[in-house]
């Protein structure tokens, strides 16, 4: 079973629950670097969100993929991974761009 989301509502109880699930996969679509994402969503700081939550389903490590999706003209893969992961991060990830 597998969810898309923009990945801005997943706090820790929300994780939680989703533990319970046989989810497997989480797509989580981002729009560019925080200028960009922030005023496509109309929220300041919604990548900062974002990426505090790609974290905390990383290491909650129920999943078997989380999926980043981007679309190439906002955002490259080498871009996107130094600006916000490590490289021990980024292992956990997978990552689309179109």
């Amino acid at each position: 079973m597998g969810l898309v989301t923009n990945g801005m509502l997943f706090a820790t109880d929300i994780i939680a629950r989703l533990k319970k699930t046989e989810l497997k996969t989480i797509a989580i679509s981002i729009d560019g670097l925080h200028e960009t994402h922030n005023s496509i969503f109309g929220v300041r700081d919604a990548l900062k969100v974002v990426i505090q939550n790609l974290h905390l389903l990383a290491y909650a490590d129920f999943l078997e993929t989380i999926m980043i999706i981007s679309y190439s003209h906002y955002l490259g893969k080498y871009e996107f991974q130094d600006h916000f992961f490590s490289s021990a991060m980024w292992e956990k990830l997978s990552a689309v761009f179109l």
